[in-house]
């Protein structure tokens, strides 16, 4: 069975919103992102599918670092899993 892990990342709580939304509808949970950096909600590593939601202010999303740091935090800890 796949799992799939709705990430989200949210300054005025829309991302937030969307995200748990998205999760009831799939079947799974949300996480946000700080939780999941900080190692509070879990490995994402056996995720097979991960779904990220955050906001977009003066035209640039200003979570992406953040998620690319942790993606690739996941990656060094995984090995060669992929």
């Amino acid at each position: 069975m796949s799992e799939t892990i709705v990430l989200y990342s949210s300054r005025y709580g829309a991302a937030r919103q969307y995200a748990r939304m998205a999760a009831e509808e799939l079947g799974c949970v949300a996480r946000d992102l700080k939780d999941v950096r900080s190692g509070a909600s879990g490995d994402i590593v056996e995720a097979d599918r991960i779904i990220l939601c955050g906001g977009i202010y003066a035209g640039g999303h200003g979570h992406a670092h953040p998620v690319e740091q942790l993606l690739l935090d996941q990656e060094e800890q995984c090995g060669a899993c992929g």
